[in-house]
């Protein structure tokens, strides 16, 4: 899995590789690629996967003081900058795993 963010204004992405999703990794990369590096956010915006809206997440946003929304399902254009930043996030992996797919988690760093 990748976890994206961008930043609606800067349109500045930042990614990370897991192997599995889960609400702590969710809290962890807004702690560490966020709130760390660029202060605390008035808004977050995703889909309405179970990892966004569990109680964890809520109760970590709502100490935050963050507004957690999400984007209706089936409807990805809401939520469109991020999913612009996937294709090219996936398309520049493609280009430099060049036959080495297990690889893709290592050049994530390179591409952004």
């Amino acid at each position: 899995y990748i976890l994206v963010a961008i930043d609606y204004f800067t349109k500045w992405v930042e990614a990370i590789p897991l192997k599995e999703v889960e609400q702590k990794d969710i809290i962890n990369f807004v702690e560490d690629h966020i709130v760390t590096r660029f202060g605390i956010p008035q808004t977050i915006t995703s889909d309405q996967g179970t990892v966004f809206t569990g109680r964890k997440v809520a109760q970590y946003a709502e100490s935050r003081e963050i507004k957690w929304m999400t984007s209706p399902p089936y409807y990805a254009q809401e939520n469109g900058q991020v999913e612009a930043a996937n294709k090219v996030v996936i398309g520049l992996i493609r280009k430099h795993i060049s036959g080495k797919p297990r690889s893709w988690h290592e050049t994530l760093v390179q591409v952004l």
